[in-house]
């Protein structure tokens, strides 16, 4: 990313399903890399798997180009984005059911709820 030149900064950088193939070593720098891009006011958003889901763990364990992927959870993003001193506006799992299943988004919603609050 060295091409976009040191004074590039943007609005908004999104990193949408990369963090779980970086080393766990090396997201700290990352997140900091992304956040030194910004511009003032700007917003970096991470959007990864949810690493309890175990339909996430099976596609993930048996998906060729996961396998370097090492799963982040909730706990270690905030973590991480509170060690780069940042401000976090929002912190939630987004789960996608096939309407037929939309009973069940209170259970899910609960079950991640409690465990974070842990």
């Amino acid at each position: 990313m060295d091409e976009l030149g040191l004074d590039a900064k943007f609005d908004l950088v999104i990193a949408s399903c990369v963090f779980h193939h970086m080393p766990p070593q090396d997201r700290q720098m990352a997140i900091r890399y992304c956040y030194s891009r910004l511009k003032q006011g700007g917003h970096f958003i991470i959007f990864e798997h949810n690493p309890v889901n175990p339909v996430t763990r099976h596609l993930v364990k048996n998906c060729p180009v996961d396998a370097d992927a090492v799963l982040l959870g909730m706990r270690e993003t905030v973590e991480r984005m509170r060690n780069a001193h940042l401000h976090i506006d929002e912190s939630s799992y987004c789960l996608f059911f096939p309407q037929q299943l939309a009973a069940l988004r209170p259970f899910v919603c609960a079950s991640n709820q409690k465990r974070d609050a842990a």
